[in-house]
C-alpha cells in the first residue's frame, strides 16, 4: 500500500483541495518531494480532529521510515482518532455536491 498516495487522497477527501499545486508537472513534483505539506486543518472551514490532522501529515511525511509503515497501522491509528463521525450517505452527497470536480458526472 502507498502510504503517501493515501495521504494525497485523504488531504483531498478532507478538504478538497490536492496537498500542492504548480504550474508544471515539475514543479508538483519538487514539491511532493521538498515542501512540507500545510496541515489540512488550515485549508477548510470544517473543523477537522488534530489527531487527524497529524495522521495525515505522517502519511505526507518526505521520509518513509516516519510514515505508518503498514495499512494495519494506519487503520489502527485511524481507528484511535476520537472526535470524528460516522462516514454517511447523506455526509458523501453533500461532500460530492461541494467539491465534484469540473466536468465529472455524478451518474458515472
Amino acid at each position: 500500500m502507498d502510504i503517501y498516495a493515501t495521504g494525497c487522497v485523504a488531504y483531498w477527501l478532507l478538504t478538497g483541495q490536492l496537498v500542492f499545486t504548480a504550474a508544471t508537472p515539475t514543479g508538483l513534483l519538487l514539491h511532493h518531494a521538498h515542501t512540507p505539506p500545510t496541515p489540512p486543518s488550515s485549508r477548510t472551514d470544517r473543523p477537522i480532529p488534530e489527531a487527524l490532522d497529524r495522521l495525515v501529515l505522517s502519511c505526507l511525511a518526505k521520509n518513509p521510515a516516519d510514515r505508518p509503515q503498514s495499512a494495519k497501522e494506519l487503520s489502527a491509528r485511524l481507528n484511535d482518532v476520537a472526535g470524528t463521525t460516522a462516514w454517511t450517505e447523506e455526509r458523501a452527497r453533500d461532500w460530492w455536491t461541494t467539491h465534484q470536480p469540473v466536468g465529472a458526472s455524478a451518474d458515472g
